[in-house]
């Protein structure tokens, strides 16, 4: 993740000019591992799949060689460092998903869950606790995400070493509704973070004002989780029957420690001062300006889990994303700039020419799981698309299971045209991570699930939220799980009514 994100920074900011040509190069091979990963399958299909993978792979070594901070021999991070970094009164908490080998008994057991804890101005207080074993704890997060969310969802999680084999925890609707959400998450939180909260001093709250965001004078978490521990919200987690943790601090997310130290960086670069893409024509086509709603066949309702968002009718595609154009109206008017919406909410007003201080896209955000076997042998012989792309798709990449979508996409999942300028009506993540944000102060994504991805232990999360990072975001807002459209909208109005005032991002939320 680092050494991505170093090679977009070098690059974008002119540090290479010479080797523009080759970054340019890999940027057009990424276009057309996407462009084969959702074209009709064929028996040429993974041939073709793997001779692009490999060159994109090849171009990659290059660039690494010839930008030396790709090694990140240069960006050595110390305990002094991050903690000189955290604002006063506030913790680095990290958790790490690890495979423990017994070497007494010659033998790998159970992975277990690490947590790290750091203070701020304190390097040499950094503290080490072994939480227990991990599947105990990821089987209670799941329970916990499933009932606090009303979301099913499975985290699968690929074999990574010879002696590990693959988890899949599912979750669906029909389970025993005892014990409730208060009961698992007890049960969560003696596990996950009693053992961490004598290390986290808890000042006296005296002097704090109910409602007053800028006087909350609460210790703040800065947390970057690991493995599954990335699905839920920390601030929820309760402590007791009446107290959760959001109660006693204020809580930020880190993909990991180091990312503390991202607001030091400083670019040349000028940036515009916000951009709003939402409210997209998800049936846009060539030739039309009718919103015609295309069929979609989802032929296994077990499916859902893989489908989900705000409005979206599985039947019929996506609808549309109900109250995110008075949202961007709202905004568009704090910032006196006119927003994207309905066809013109195009995919192509995100480039890397395009870096805004402040970035808001109101759609829907959509989560794949890995795809796990080719389509059928009908699909294999017919032309027109029965199946949605999504479904067409085998390539294992996780960078593109996670989407944003945008006007066209719809049509463009059915198979349709669209104008060229709408592209494929979808932004993936590895899309996301090939735009130049380092002077991007504040994303936010009015949109659903676009916080999950595939989980993979010290990777944290595969997906758009790992691709905001590499393109240089530096504070990003996303969610978890399906969110109700005027709910979210009142929520995100109050926080950028919040930003206006100067509130910083972390208290305007």
């Amino acid at each position: 993740l680092a050494a991505q994100a170093t090679q977009n920074f070098a690059v974008y900011r002119g540090n290479y000019s010479h080797l523009l040509p080759t970054f340019q190069e890999l940027q057009q091979v990424s276009k057309e591992i996407i462009d084969a990963s959702y074209s009709p399958y064929s028996p040429e299909y993974k041939p073709r799949l793997t001779k692009r993978q490999n060159r994109y792979d090849d171009i990659e070594r290059k660039l690494a060689k010839q930008i030396p901070e790709m090694a990140l021999k240069e960006q050595k991070v110390t305990c002094e460092k991050l903690a000189n970094a955290l604002p006063d009164n506030s913790f680095l908490v990290e958790f790490i998903y690890i495979d423990y080998r017994d070497f007494d008994q010659n033998k790998w057991t159970e992975p277990r869950y690490l947590a790290f804890v750091l203070p701020a101005g304190q390097p040499d207080k950094v503290t080490m606790i072994d939480l227990g074993n991990a599947n105990e704890i990821n089987t209670l997060l799941i329970d916990f995400y499933v009932q606090i969310s009303h979301c099913p969802i499975e985290v699968y999680t690929p074999e990574k070493t010879p002696h590990q084999t693959v988890t899949t925890y599912g979750i669906g609707f029909d389970e025993d509704p005892t014990p409730t959400h208060q009961d698992i998450g007890l049960l969560l939180s003696e596990k996950l973070w009693k053992p961490i909260h004598h290390c986290v001093e808890v000042k006296s709250q005296k002097s704090k004002v109910k409602n007053s965001p800028e006087t909350d004078t609460k210790p703040r978490l800065f947390i970057a989780a690991d493995h599954a521990l990335n699905l839920i919200p920390f601030e929820v987690l309760p402590l007791d029957k009446t107290q959760k943790l959001r109660d006693l601090y204020s809580i930020s997310y880190l993909t990991t420690g180091r990312d503390i130290l991202r607001k030091q960086i400083k670019t040349n670069r000028t940036p515009s001062e916000l951009l709003i893409i939402a409210d997209p024509d998800y049936n846009l086509e060539v030739g039309s300006m009718k919103s015609e709603i295309y069929s979609f066949s989802m032929t296994n309702s077990g499916e859902l889990n893989t489908f989900l968002s705000t409005l979206d009718d599985s039947e019929k595609g996506l609808k549309r994303a109900e109250g995110t154009d008075i949202l961007a109206k709202e905004v568009a008017t704090y910032y006196n700039v006119t927003p994207y919406l309905d066809k013109n909410a195009l995919t192509s007003h995100l480039t890397p020419e395009t870096c805004p201080r402040v970035l808001l896209i109101g759609t829907h955000g959509v989560f794949f799981s890995p795809p796990k076997e080719p389509p059928s042998n009908l699909q294999l012989h017919t032309s027109d698309f029965t199946q949605d792309r999504f479904q067409q798709n085998i390539n294992p990449d996780p960078m593109l299971t996670s989407v944003l979508a945008f006007a066209g996409a719809n049509t463009w999942r059915k198979g349709g045209q669209i104008p060229n300028e709408a592209g494929t009506g979808h932004l993936l993540a590895k899309d996301v991570a090939g735009l130049d944000l380092w002077e991007n102060d504040l994303t936010v994504l009015c949109a659903c699930q676009t916080g999950i991805g595939n989980v993979n232990a010290g990777e944290g999360i595969f997906g758009l939220r790992r691709a905001f990072v590499v393109a240089g975001t530096k504070t990003l807002l996303m969610s978890l799980w399906s969110v109700p459209a005027h709910a979210t909208v009142l929520l995100l109005t109050l926080f950028f009514d919040n930003r206006k005032a100067r509130i910083s991002p972390h208290l305007a939320l």
